[in-house]
């Protein structure tokens, strides 16, 4: 692995590595004399500081929202707009009976693989594994039961918070937003060391034509003359007299707020290459008009479905239109300038992947040959969960393109700049001229109409230096003019302005600012002692309010920040921005997802609302979890932008939202979001749910006939599909003024849709989260994600068993979405498909019908898993194959399905009181199952005749409470067999009717 060395070395860069990754001003430092208490007064004294910056914020704009082209909008949605759902998902994703029941099923694929055939011992358990299965069965029943209580308490939760509207509500969510004692992790750019270790897929523009009038596309390149760099992600363009493209760092650096540029997100080349004429010229198909009835010259471009354009043969020796090739070369040119990004050629190349197939074959083969040793020493084996292989190096995760692969490292955040915010203070290391210690500043305010020159001194900084024993050291530090986010990423959410302190003293603090909004006009704002005579009461009652979670969060940053223990000078290699920001958080006091309130504290509010915080694996290891059923949970967005600093992640890339947007505007060539509207531009995914178990549509009103408590797609649906991420992209997008978004987000009625959007979000999700922090049930069912928390039985915990659970919180939903995962070998096939999706060429009605319909396929429960994570690996327990005994089963029963063999026994009359009415089952929990199979053969090792053993055909359709399965066999089974799951077929050798018939083998069915 020569070219992976070669990697490490240019990341490692050997001598001269430099001692900081931020350059700073030289300045005055004064030392302050004490320890950690003195650096805790500090602090605090620091924190209330710019606090008084953020409420001058929060003034100012109520008083720009108070002109009337501002006053009349709402951030309330209508009331058949207002049902807070779509959070299902996620409490099953933390619930330690849904991750126990996901841990159980995913070992079933693994075990059906190791039957052997005639192995009739293992497919027709005895009575002595009947009753452990029995059992099992009666924990997924309970696991069921505790779900389904858990989101009808939750859901009467949310009903009994508080509500407000008009100005109470803009203020109520404006100091929510703020998050004064919120944790967010900051990425910053940084220019790349060595940009050709860093591959990236570049914009494309048209270069010409060849002699055969076919185009040529090349990398877009900066037009400034002192940079000329390719661009590869988020462009600015100037106008008609302008100089041209320019990347994002020219911007940055000398173009920034100049009106004059507009930004654009990387997108498809063709529609603005392929004109009319043009498109007449490639397509030389003596089958397809050129003209209409009338002579009228036609555009063929793009393709019309129903016009068939010649396309004969395949593979090299195919002849084919021209403009069926357009793809081809798009995608072609795409891979060539990934190859310049890393100064790679093509034969290169193909040894690079030679390398790392021949690799993969070595490491397969060694496991064939050495079954007893189990897998690679570069993999480890979750345990319980099956063979399922976590891979612990980047260049060993099978499901990473090989390309990529060639670029893995293991320290991946070594030249990552990262600071951690909390509250106003911003904390990092690795700054020149910090005594190569910590530095702490003040963050800029959120923008949230404009950023506002304010008046509160901002200026003070405090470093800590890295030797032993610590300094405090104070100096006077010009804030930054501002800071360029690559990602944010929320690690803690406060609970101040949620409705879990006490209502009244919000509501005082809401109307103390509501009214120091209409008393200072545009110039007592600029006089300090004017502005300081209204902010003093708020100030006042916010230290009282707020003083002891504060007193909580500062004595554990200072603790830590002073212990000798915690390293603070920044390395390349040892101690990256990344490393120190984990070791600033004590997981002991924000690991819990929810808190409860701090010793002390008058109040019943918790220390704060939610947590994200995970322990972190070491720098060196590379830890992403398998996913093997539609049980497990798979990555958000925020976790696969990150999981791209592993395979040398390409800094001049875009950021974490515009990544997002490239999607639709490059990828798809959907020129953007499939749906319309702020909701979708600002978190720019498809929250449609996979494999039927969510009903909702994104975008639409549609839901599955029959299903109860449900709503169309609304804003507090789509993002509670991904609650992390809408989370931290709330974060960046506050961080962002009105010039980071594409011309059409400029004006003043969208900029003004855009933020209030972002606060309702906000509010959205604080407003169920709130319902859940103030749930027992929901507290007992997520104590699990603790490492401190042991089990009742002393056994070793479900966090301690396995760790790469941890980050079931960061997840979202299985993705409807098509090949929405960046990394993913599977979802993007091979060659053009990875560039460019297989409906670029089509028009747009055409686009979006082929994507309406890859999204469709993949909402089906039984739908292949091709372009998800890595699921098309193991069989999925959803209706597939025939049971050698029992009954076929029905074609795919609901996910309650294993309720029948419960209630073939005593133990039916268990938790017998399911309460069902609020939040109850998914769609996938209700749907019927497909037609019932035919009725199994004999199994070979029973007594009986071929039709009592094999029992009879499935039942009709499931669905509902009854239609089971067919009669049934040696094992038992009632006559329905299904009892009252959704689906079963009847008994066999196996026993009764769960999961679509048991018996020999066992139906389908879940």
């Amino acid at each position: 692995m020569s070219r992976l060395k070669a990697v490490t070395a240019a990341l490692g860069l050997g001598k001269g590595t430099p001692a900081c990754i931020t350059p700073g001003p030289k300045v005055d430092n004064v030392l302050l004399d004490g320890g950690v208490e003195t650096l805790r007064t500090e602090l605090e004294q620091m924190y209330w500081g710019g606090i008084k910056a953020e409420v001058e914020n929060i003034i100012r704009t109520l008083q720009a929202w108070q002109e009337p082209d501002v006053a009349d909008a709402s951030i309330q949605v209508p009331d058949e707009d207002d049902f807070v759902h779509g959070f299902d998902t996620f409490l099953d994703n933390v619930s330690q009976g849904a991750r126990e029941f996901a841990i159980r099923h995913g070992m079933l694929p693994y075990q059906s693989l190791t039957l052997r055939p005639g192995d009739k011992r293992r497919i027709c358990p005895n009575s002595s594994e009947y009753e452990p299965a029995l059992r099992r069965v009666a924990t997924d029943r309970r696991a069921e039961y505790v779900s389904t209580k858990l989101k009808s308490s939750v859901r009467k939760g949310i009903d009994v918070l508080p509500k407000l509207d008009g100005p109470e509500l803009r203020a109520w969510s404006l100091l929510q937003a703020a998050g004064f004692l919120d944790i967010d992790k900051l990425i910053e750019h940084r220019p790349p060391q060595d940009r050709t270790k860093s591959p990236g897929i570049p914009q494309l523009t048209l270069a010409g034509f060849d002699s055969l009038q076919n185009p040529r596309f090349q990398a877009l390149r900066c037009s400034r003359r002192s940079c000329k760099r390719t661009i590869s992600g988020s462009m600015f363009v100037s106008g008609p007299n302008g100089p041209g493209t320019i990347c994002e760092d020219c911007y940055w650096q000398h173009c920034y707020v100049d009106d004059s540029y507009t930004k654009t997100y990387k997108h498809y080349v063709l529609p603005s290459s392929i004109t009319p004429q043009k498109s007449r010229e490639l397509c030389d198909c003596g089958s397809v008009p050129h003209h209409d009835a009338s002579g009228t010259p036609l555009g063929l471009f793009p393709l019309d479905k129903g016009v068939k354009h010649r396309r004969i043969g395949g593979g090299k020796s195919a002849e084919k239109c021209n403009l069926l090739k357009l793809g081809e070369l798009v995608s072609q040119a795409k891979y060539d300038g990934l190859l310049n990004s890393v100064g790679l050629k093509g034969s290169e190349v193909s040894r690079a992947l030679t390398n790392v197939a021949a690799a993969e074959t070595a490491a397969k083969t060694s496991k064939s040959e050495n079954p007893s040793e189990g897998r690679s020493t570069k993999a480890k084996t979750a345990v319980g969960m099956g063979s399922v292989d976590l891979p612990t190096e980047a260049e060993t995760d099978p499901d990473i393109p090989p390309f990529f692969r060639a670029f893995a490292r293991n320290n991946a955040f070594g030249d990552v700049h990262m600071a951690l915010r909390v509250g106003p203070l911003v904390i990092e290391n690795g700054v020149a001229n910090t005594k190569s210690g910590a530095l702490i500043t003040l963050r800029e305010v959120p923008v949230f109409h404009e950023r506002f020159a304010l008046a509160s001194q901002r200026d003070t900084a405090l470093v800590v230096s890295s030797s032993s024993p610590r300094t405090l050291w104070k100096q006077k530090r010009k804030p930054p003019d501002r800071r360029r986010y690559k990602a944010v990423m929320k690690q803690v959410v406060g609970s101040p302005f949620t409705g879990l302190f006490p209502v009244d003293d919000e509501l005082e603090i809401v109307r103390d600012l509501l009214a120091a909004s209409k008393q200072l006009d545009g110039y007592n704002l600029e006089k300090q002692d004017a502005l300081d005579s209204v902010l003093e009461p708020t100030m006042h009652k916010l230290k009282k309010f707020l003083q002891i979670h504060v007193r909580v969060y500062l004595t554990s940053v200072a603790s830590r920040l002073f212990d000798i223990d915690t390293t603070l000078a920044w390395s390349v290699d040892n101690n990256s921005c990344q490393a120190f920001c984990n070791a600033l958080i004590d997981a002991t006091v924000f690991e819990p997802l929810v808190s409860k309130p701090p010793p002390g504290a008058s109040s019943t509010a918790p220390l704060y609302l939610f947590s994200f915080v995970t322990r972190s694996p070491p720098e060196s290891e590379y830890i992403r979890a398998k996913i093997n059923s539609k049980y497990d949970v798979p990555p958000g967005h925020v976790e696969e932008y990150l999981m791209r600093f592993h395979f040398g992640h390409n800094m001049d890339s875009s950021d974490l939202i515009d990544t997002c947007h490239e999607y639709w505007t490059d990828w798809a060539a959907l020129d953007g979001p499939m749906h319309p509207g702020a909701s979708h531009s600002l978190f720019p995914w498809d929250c449609t749910e996979a494999f039927g178990h969510y009903p909702t549509v994104c975008g639409g009103d549609h839901q599955l006939k029959g299903q109860k408590n449900t709503a169309a797609c609304n804003l507090a649906r789509h993002i509670w599909a991904f609650p992390f991420d809408a989370w931290s992209f709330i974060a960046q997008h506050l961080a962002r003024d009105k010039h980071l978004y594409p011309a059409q987000q400029q004006s003043e009625p969208s900029w003004k849709t855009n933020r209030l959007t972002l606060l309702r979000a906000n509010s959205l999700l604080s407003r169920a989260a709130a319902a859940m922090a103030r749930t027992p049930l929901f507290h007992a069912a997520t104590a699990w994600l603790t490492h401190s928390h042991s089990s009742s039985d002393a056994a070793p915990s479900l966090i301690a068993l396995h760790p790469a659970l941890a980050r079931v919180r960061l997840g979202g939903i299985h993705r409807a979405q098509p090949a929405s995962h960046y990394f993913d070998a599977t979802g993007r096939e091979a060659g053009a498909s990875y560039f460019l999706a297989d409906w670029a060429l089509w028009s747009r009605g055409d686009r979006v019908g082929a994507y309406e319909e890859a999204r469709r396929e993949r909402m089906k429960p039984g739908a292949a898993a091709g372009s998800s994570v890595q699921l098309g690996r193991v069989r999925w327990l959803m209706g597939v194959g025939q049971g050698t005994g029992g009954g076929g089963g029905g074609g795919g029963g609901g996910g309650l399905a294993w309720r029948a063999v419960l209630d073939l026994q005593v133990q039916a009359t268990l938790w017998a009181t399911l309460d069902t009415a609020d939040c109850g089952f998914t769609a996938w929990d209700t749907v019927g199952g497909g037609a019932g199979g035919a009725g199994g053969p004999n199994c070979g090792s029973c007594t009986g005749s071929a039709t009592a053993c094999g029992g009879g055909g499935g039942g009709s359709s499931g669905g509902g409470e009854s239609s089971g399965g067919g009669g049934g066999g040696c094992g038992g089974g009632g006559s329905s067999g299904g009892g009252d799951s959704s689906g079963g077929g009847g008994g066999g050798c196996g026993g009764g009717g769960s999961s679509g018939g048991g018996g020999c083998g066992g139906g389908g069915g879940d």
